[in-house]
């Protein structure tokens, strides 16, 4: 989900109800399916990663920043399903799939957002990979390689549009 979990809409519930329903392995596979597909359909259209309207809005309408955040809850307790299953087949490593789905949303949805926390490519890079450490240090490597690389391409055409 990277970049397009950045940027919630109701093209991320998609994408998650998507991974509940797909027949695609086990638990782990899914949730790492669920994150291929948003960022695959940011690859394919980038002007789902233009968040700055939705972060200009957040800072200015504390009713904005509710929803968005109860959005965010939402898509927690989607994705706390996929970790779940994940758990139960043996593919992800035991803990609280909610805890764990409302930290990588917290931190994909608002400290990735550009214009709430501003940063260079050079720094998106580099939280996206301290994401990436922060679960692999918890055991939980859902976020890596071939997600992390994508991300990053989308955030090289980013910039070459600017």
């Amino acid at each position: 989900m990277l970049a397009a979990i950045f940027q919630r809409d109701e093209d991320e519930n998609n994408f998650l109800n998507k991974a509940l329903d797909a027949e695609v392995g086990n638990g782990l596979e899914r949730v790492k399916y669920a994150l291929q597909l948003s960022l695959t359909a940011s690859a394919e259209n980038p002007q789902r990663m233009a968040v700055s309207n939705l972060a200009h809005s957040l800072l200015k309408s504390p009713r904005f920043l509710a929803e968005h955040i109860q959005g965010i809850k939402a898509d927690s307790h989607r994705l706390a399903a996929l970790l779940d299953e994940g758990m139960k087949d043996g593919s992800i490593k035991q803990g609280n799939p909610l805890h764990i789905a409302e930290l990588f949303m917290l931190l994909a949805n608002l400290w990735m957002m550009p214009n709430l926390f501003p940063s260079s490519k050079e720094d998106a890079v580099a939280k996206v990979k301290m994401i990436e450490q922060i679960f692999a240090g918890l055991g939980y490597d859902f976020i890596e390689g071939e997600l992390t690389q994508l991300y990053i391409g989308l955030l090289d055409e980013l910039h070459e549009d600017v």
